[in-house]
């Protein structure tokens, strides 16, 4: 995880070094979100769109790891993944928003499937190891 997270960081530095123009209410909101945040959206969000592409499976099959890194076409699927992501996650966020049954059937599987409270427990009882 640890190797993860500084590979995020050393994306999120790149990506930050090439902003435009218009960018300083983007960057505001950047810097507002948790590394946490950013290894999710890199991690499950953008790797879970990018592993749905039928092209980026047959050429990650064709081609060797430097020919498919430079593939005009990873970057289509990329933006592509970014643009899906934004609509599922503004559609679901606004469903969320506008109704409590939806955000008490989270609540269920946060709870009873996911173990929130179980992980939140293990989080805090880590955090207060370390301390020691």
């Amino acid at each position: 995880m640890r190797l993860l997270k500084m590979s995020c960081e050393r994306c999120w530095a790149k990506c930050y070094a090439f902003r435009p123009p218009t960018a300083p209410v983007f960057d505001r909101r950047l810097h507002e979100l948790s590394d946490q945040d950013k290894l999710v959206y890199v991690n499950n969000v953008l790797m879970g769109k990018l592993l749905e592409s039928e092209k980026l499976k047959q050429q990650a099959n064709n081609n060797t790891k430097e020919q498919f890194a430079n593939s005009p076409d990873l970057k289509a699927e990329l933006m592509l993944a970014i643009i899906s992501a934004l609509d599922a996650h503004t559609a679901m966020s606004t469903h969320a928003i506008n109704s409590e049954a939806v955000r008490a059937g989270l609540l269920q599987v946060l709870i009873n499937h996911a173990g929130l409270h179980e992980r939140l427990r293990s989080k805090q009882a880590s955090e207060n190891e370390s301390r020691k």
